[in-house]
């Protein structure tokens, strides 16, 4: 297999893996790039859990200013994801830096969301995600940036 479809691979697992694990009294649910998972088995994805978030009668731009601003993270680092993932796919015409700095900023945004929740008595939040994204992002960033600043002292 190829570097880029390594790559590639490594940034869809990313995405399938459970971002944050969320323990609090009565129950735990594992947030996903796609996603919640709550312990009755109950899955909601993220565009549902947004429509039910955001009354049918508000406009789309009301989202931001409805729910508070750990939970918008959640959303905004599948968003950065999903364009990281864009752009591993282009290949050759890809800049590594930026797919691992949307990976970063992913990772950074996954993490308040899982910091969100420690504000609250009696939850514990696991940014498995944010430790992923980041990790990735960087492990990346440094091996493609060594070839780049090898190949431009030539």
């Amino acid at each position: 297999m190829s570097r880029d479809r390594r790559r590639v691979l490594a940034v869809v697992v990313v995405g399938l893996v459970p971002w944050v694990v969320l323990f609090y009294p009565g129950g735990q649910e594992a947030y996903f790039a796609a996603g919640l998972l709550s312990y009755t088995g109950n899955f909601v994805t993220l565009p549902a859990y947004l429509s039910r978030a955001v009354p049918d009668f508000l406009p789309f731009a009301s989202v931001f200013s409805i729910l508070p601003q750990r939970l918008l993270a959640w959303p905004t680092s599948v968003g950065l994801w999903l364009l990281a993932l864009a752009s591993s796919l282009l290949g050759s015409y890809e800049d590594r830096r930026v797919t691992d700095g949307l990976l970063v900023v992913a990772g950074l945004s996954q993490l308040t969301f899982a910091l969100g929740f420690w504000t609250a008595e009696g939850y514990v939040a696991i940014p498995i995600g944010a430790v992923l994204l980041v990790g990735l992002g960087v492990l990346d960033w440094r091996s493609s940036g060594r070839r780049w600043l090898s190949a431009s002292r030539e």
